[in-house]
C-alpha cells in the first residue's frame, strides 16, 4: 500500500506534533502493507510501526465477573446486574446473591460498598459485610454498626466481585 502525502510515496504518514509535547518533534507512523482482518486494530510498538491485531478490550482478570446493585427493602429486587440468577433474601438485612455461573473456588475477591437505610426523616449508610462465600453465591449482611451489629434492609446495596 502506497500513500501520498503532500508529494511524498514513502508508506508513512506524518503527524505534526502539538507544541506542549516532550520534544514538539514530529510523530511518523509506518503504515502496514495490507489490510487487517475482521475484528483486527491498528496497534503500535511504541516506535511508530504500525501493525493490526486482535486484540481483547480488557485484562479479563481486571474485569468484574459479578457485580450486582439490588434493593433489599420489602419484596427485594434487583435494579442493575451481571452474572447474577437471582437473590435471596435470608431476613432482615441478611441476602444471598446467587451466581449464574459458579466460581471453580471461592478465592474471589468481593468488594462491598455502604447500604442507604432510612430512618425516620434522615438517610443512613450502613457497611455491607460479607457472611459466606460459595462457588454459586455469596451472602451478606447489611449491618448496622451504632446498633450493636443489628441487620437492617438496605434500600440499595452494590457489591462486585472479582476472580482471576
Amino acid at each position: 500500500m502506497t500513500l501520498k502525502l503532500n508529494g511524498s510515496s514513502s508508506g508513512s504518514v506524518s503527524l505534526d506534533a502539538p507544541a506542549s509535547t516532550t520534544s514538539g518533534a514530529d510523530i511518523t507512523f509506518n503504515l502496514p502493507v495490507a489490510d487487517g482482518s475482521s475484528g483486527q486494530a491498528l496497534t503500535t510498538n511504541a516506535s511508530g510501526q504500525l501493525a493490526f491485531s486482535s486484540i481483547t478490550p480488557r485484562d479479563a482478570a481486571s474485569v468484574a465477573k459479578v457485580w450486582i446493585r439490588m434493593d433489599g427493602t420489602g419484596t427485594i429486587s434487583i435494579n442493575g446486574s451481571y452474572g447474577v440468577s437471582s437473590i435471596t433474601d435470608n431476613g432482615t438485612g441478611d441476602y444471598t446473591i446467587n451466581f449464574s455461573s459458579a466460581f471453580s473456588d471461592t478465592n474471589y475477591c468481593v468488594v462491598t460498598g455502604m447500604a442507604s437505610y432510612t430512618l425516620g426523616d434522615a438517610d443512613r449508610r450502613f457497611p455491607v459485610h460479607v457472611e459466606a462465600v460459595a462457588t454459586g453465591s455469596v451472602t451478606v449482611h447489611n449491618v448496622q454498626v451504632s446498633n450493636n451489629g443489628s441487620l437492617v434492609d438496605g434500600n440499595f446495596i452494590c457489591l462486585a466481585i472479582f476472580d482471576s
